[in-house]
């Protein structure tokens, strides 16, 4: 019901094209609760999503990524994050590439895949130990989330990106101060 409220909100000032018929969900006198400011994300791909305020286009709203690099279509960038505030994109994820390029679907640690700048860790915002990418059966996981009225905070350990090197690497992002700025550690 909170997501058919949104989208019958969005359509009223615009024209609405054929999937929001297919889509549409009418109307109901069902009470529909907010959805929470921060939520959490398991599975094979994890994500912490930290928003300041709802329905305000300035507030910040950072997301950080853990979960398994060699998820399909994955990328080396275990700890990354996306930062957007005042309706600037601040950090971000490129995104996938070109699907033919060659040895694209090449997922060895040493196949071309990772060679590409989109999929690889040095085009992302995360950590590197020496220069080196990722490991591409790299897993990393969420060890700390909490959500208040005042702030949040997610925590991510990312030592796994690295199996082998390091007993102890983490990745935070909180939203401090009311949930008006960002601390990253």
């Amino acid at each position: 019901p909170a997501l058919g409220r949104a989208e019958r909100a969005w359509i009223a000032p615009h024209p609405a094209d054929p999937l929001h018929v297919v889509w549409y969900v009418p109307s109901s006198e069902q009470q529909v609760a907010e959805p929470p400011l921060d939520e959490l994300f398991e599975g094979s791909v994890q994500l912490a999503l930290l928003r300041g305020a709802r329905n305000d286009p300035d507030a910040i709203f950072v997301a950080l990524k853990a979960g398994y690099n060699a998820v399909n279509h994955g990328h080396l960038d275990l700890g990354n994050f996306e930062l957007d505030l005042q309706g600037v994109r601040w950090a971000r994820d490129l995104g996938s590439d070109d699907y033919n390029l060659p040895g694209y679907w090449d997922g060895r640690q040493d196949g071309r895949r990772g060679s590409y700048s989109r999929l690889g860790s040095h085009s992302h915002n995360v950590v590197t130990l020496g220069g080196a990418q990722q490991a591409v059966a790299g897993k990393a996981e969420f060890v700390a989330f909490e959500s208040t009225p005042e702030g949040a905070h997610a925590i991510v350990e990312i030592r796994g990106a690295w199996p082998g090197t390091t007993d102890h690497m983490r990745r935070g992002v909180a939203l401090v101060s009311d949930r008006r700025a960002l601390l990253l550690r």
